[in-house]
């Protein structure tokens, strides 16, 4: 019973961590489909705003800085009406220059500024994220380096108000414990949860818990393939790339959030784990009850055969007189009544085994009598008469075709008892005797089944004789 409550709790733990294994992973999918739709329309601005911006660099180009200043302001307007961008500036490789607004600007002293220089000083275009945090306001910048008439090399900067365009991703349509687009280097753009583990860092790398894999993320992004896995000791992250820029959301989940949104889809698997459990419980029951009825059956059965055939203790047979009773009610049935008898002795005598113990005689007794009983029919009278005496009574046996039957079992069952016993030098015989000719009573034909015995006795061990 123990066995087979434990196997039922098994089969219900591991039943529920299946269902939530694919619950867990379908909710993983739909929160990546619901960033990757919202990705997707970030991904669309910054693809209109790079073209408007790259394509307004080529023009710029072939203007001076400082003789057409005022066209150049028209084309940084522009930009801001053409596309999603809120602020645009154009300065030479000093970092001095004016905005979209006719002002001047010196962004030299501008973190991200040092990265302008040196990656874009020779040409080539972009995006540069900011590195500190005070500008770390959801931005990006789209660069196009110009070399404008004149031969003087400077740049066209585009801030790209990340966070406007991301409204939408960070609604509360799922319970997290974070998420942020960020850069490849881990660079946060934006993000909601992240902002107060440590207050004063920009990074992701030092907000997420330590046993997520850096490369893992970076991996991804830069693969441009989404990424959801388990974050060992935390829960669950996922990762959704920007296709137009090398970039990503990601989003951290634990496990007490996950179980918050998967728990009323486990409800019903809960409900069917509860019935299974009753189901269960009512099964060991009933196998109990039926049990115990079945045990009240066989007691009572056994008592009733108790009553009505008085057994052996030690063999389980019939006692003596229980076959004496046996044989006669066969005999008093009618004169035409044939049986056959063999009164069976051994050497199996307390005597003889006295230095080995009671136990070892009773044990050598229950050996011999299971012997016995599974030699002949269950109709048939076996019994034991003696201490070391069986009878065997064998009803509606006595024509000659029969008795030569059985006697050759007899001999068989005496040549396996004395050879393929346990029992070391065990000797068994028999005497047999017809009924009625060797008497009309039980007592009278055990009497010539004994001297029949003793004839076989003189003749050696393993004999049988009439």
């Amino acid at each position: 019973m123990i066995i087979c409550m434990i196997a039922v709790a098994v089969a219900i733990v591991t039943y529920l961590n299946a269902i939530r294994d694919e619950l867990v992973y379908a909710k993983e999918t739909q929160i990546a489909l619901e960033v990757e739709d919202e990705l997707r329309k970030i991904d669309v601005d910054i693809s209109n705003s790079t073209s408007v911006v790259y394509a307004t660099g080529n023009i710029m180009s072939k203007l001076r800085m400082d003789d057409n200043r005022s066209q150049l302001v028209y084309m940084l307007e522009n930009i801001l009406e053409e596309s999603s961008v809120n602020y645009a500036i154009i300065c030479d490789q000093n970092g001095k220059g004016f905005d979209m607004n006719n002002r001047d600007v010196d962004v030299s002293n501008e973190s991200y500024f040092a990265e302008l220089s040196s990656d874009y000083a020779n040409g080539g275009s972009g995006m540069v994220l900011p590195r500190d945090v005070q500008s770390s306001i959801a931005e990006i910048m789209i660069v196009y380096s110009a070399k404008f008439s004149g031969q003087t090399r400077g740049f066209l900067v585009a801030y790209l108000p990340v966070k406007t365009i991301s409204e939408q991703l960070f609604r509360e349509k799922y319970l997290a414990d974070g998420q942020a687009i960020i850069g490849l280097s881990g660079d946060i753009i934006c993000s909601r949860g992240f902002e107060r583990v440590p207050a004063r860092s920009s990074s992701i790398w030092d907000k997420v818990p330590p046993s997520l894999s850096k490369d893992t993320v970076k991996l991804a992004i830069s693969q441009k393939n989404v990424l959801m896995t388990e974050v060992p000791n935390y829960g669950y992250t996922i990762v959704v790339p920007l296709q137009s820029a090398n970039g990503g959301c990601i989003v951290l989940i634990s496990k007490g959030q996950m179980n918050t949104m998967v728990g009323r889809s486990m409800e019903p698997g809960y409900r069917f784990c509860a019935a299974m459990v009753l189901i269960s419980v009512a099964f060991v029951l009933l196998v109990l009850l039926a049990n115990l009825v079945a045990d009240a059956i066989q007691k009572s059965a056994g008592r009733k055969a108790a009553a009505e055939h008085e057994t052996d203790i030690i063999t389980g047979l019939l006692t003596g007189e229980e076959t004496l009773k046996e044989i006669d009610s066969y005999t008093a049935e009618g004169a035409d009544n044939k049986g056959m008898l063999f009164v069976i002795g051994t050497n199996i005598t307390r005597d003889r085994i006295n230095e080995k113990g009671s136990a070892q005689f009773n044990d050598q007794l229950r050996e011999f009598a299971r012997g016995l009983k599974s030699g002949f029919r269950s109709t048939d009278v076996i019994g034991r008469t003696g201490d070391s005496e069986f009878t065997v009574f064998l009803k509606g046996v006595g024509d000659e075709k029969d008795v030569r039957k059985q006697t050759d079992e007899m001999q068989l069952f005496l040549h396996d008892a004395t050879s393929g016993s346990e029992v070391s030098d065990l000797e068994v015989n028999a005497g047999a005797v017809l009924f009625p000719n060797g008497g009309r009573n039980a007592r009278d034909l055990i009497e010539s089944g004994r001297r029949a015995l003793t004839r076989a006795r003189q003749q050696g061990a393993g004999r049988l004789s009439f």
